[in-house]
């Protein structure tokens, strides 16, 4: 019993003495709140990595608690970023219908939180899943506005709208199909500043210079079609370009066959004999098409072209009689298919190489010489221009 009695005594001894104790205790560091809001955040953060969506709303609601006067515990775009991964899109449209340019400013006044990687971690994650997110926008429960919506914003947030001018193109078609929209502020603020469009600009200065190479296919109409065969010509077209304008000559030297027996002042030329053309002519033409892959230019033309025949026996009388002359008009079409730039700081309205391809037709006057070249010339032409 004595001893018994002992314990008690000392058992309340010990009880009534720990105030004294406790006292004598040192008291822990007062936590200050942008040290909680940073362990907040490394919780989040773990619970982020740990594709843990019911966790991590737990410490975005403790931070939005956290939040006062002075300090804030998330940055919008982290915020909204959480959204798109926990697929809380009417949380993120409710936020950004509110958006305020005004409100924005003061929490950018705000203590922000201290330098940590959540940012950067959240980012660089969804952007790796960026195909996902847009996808499950397009197949979840959402309107045809807010899909669209969503859409650019991801993009946004993610830093993808890298070209200003297409950026800022999508952003106002969004606006013009939904004028009423309740993201119309926050898309607006969007708006970016364009760079200065570049002119389009036909030539490389000023006065430009240029040159083309082709193989000429022409044949005959009307009763010439008869009396000759087609005639085949190379052409070196020599180009001068001002602005949009052309001034062009062309140099052509080829020829063909004829068809049946021709007569002149009582000389014959056979079937089947050989005729050389040769000619030149001035053309004017407007580039009515010019851009990286296709320019397309018609043309008025004049010029002269000459007709004789290649005799073997230097028959210099029979070459007089059947040489023919004559000046005409016609008109062309050109097309250069552009394959590549030639200068690597011009672009290809300017300096390109490429195939050329020209429809044409020359109204002529050989029937003035002989009724049996009576006719016109329709041709084709493939080449290689330099511009």
């Amino acid at each position: 019993m004595r001893q018994t009695g002992l314990f008690i005594s000392a058992f309340l001894l010990i009880i009534s003495n720990l105030p004294a104790q406790s006292d004598s205790l040192p008291r822990p560091a007062p936590t200050t709140k942008p040290v909680l809001i940073t362990a907040a955040r490394q919780e989040l953060k773990a619970a982020f990595l740990s594709d843990d969506p019911a966790w991590a709303a737990l410490w975005v609601d403790s931070l939005a608690r956290m939040e006062d006067d002075k300090y804030i515990g998330l940055i919008w775009d982290e915020r909204w970023l959480l959204y798109y991964w926990e697929e809380s899109y009417g949380n993120l449209f409710e936020e950004v219908s509110q958006f305020d340019l005004e409100a924005l400013g003061k929490v950018a006044k705000k203590n922000q939180p201290r330098g940590d990687s959540l940012f950067e971690t959240i980012d660089r994650t969804l952007f790796e899943q960026r195909y996902d997110l847009f996808s499950k926008l397009q197949t979840g429960f959402l309107n045809t506005e807010e899909k669209a919506f969503a859409s650019l914003l991801l993009e946004y947030l993610l830093r993808m709208n890298k070209d200003a001018v297409d950026w800022n193109r999508r952003v106002l078609a969004f606006l013009k199909l939904y004028p009423e929209s309740r993201f119309t502020a926050f898309l607006k603020s969007s708006l970016q500043e364009a760079p200065e469009p570049v002119p389009v600009v036909t030539t490389n200065t000023p006065n430009n210079f240029g040159l083309a190479l082709e193989l000429s296919y022409g044949t005959w109409t009307g009763v010439a079609q008869r009396t000759l065969r087609p005639d085949v010509s190379f052409v070196l077209d020599l180009a001068w370009l001002k602005r949009r304008r052309i001034l062009a000559f062309d140099l052509f030297i080829g020829g063909g066959r004829t068809n049946r027996i021709l007569q002149e002042d009582g000389f014959i030329l056979p079937k089947d004999s050989g005729l050389s053309s040769i000619g030149g002519d001035l053309q004017w033409g407007y580039n009515i098409v010019n851009n990286r892959k296709l320019r397309i230019q018609p043309a008025v033309v004049g010029g002269i072209m000459v007709m004789l025949p290649r005799s073997s026996d230097d028959d210099t009388t029979l070459v007089n009689a059947f040489t023919f002359g004559t000046l005409y008009l016609g008109t062309a079409l050109h097309i250069d298919v552009k394959l590549g730039k030639l200068d690597s700081e011009e672009d290809m309205q300017r300096h390109y190489h490429g195939i050329r391809l020209t429809l044409g037709n020359r109204w002529l006057n050989f029937g003035n010489n002989n009724d049996l070249l009576q006719g016109n010339m329709l041709y084709l032409a493939v080449g290689y221009a330099l511009r």
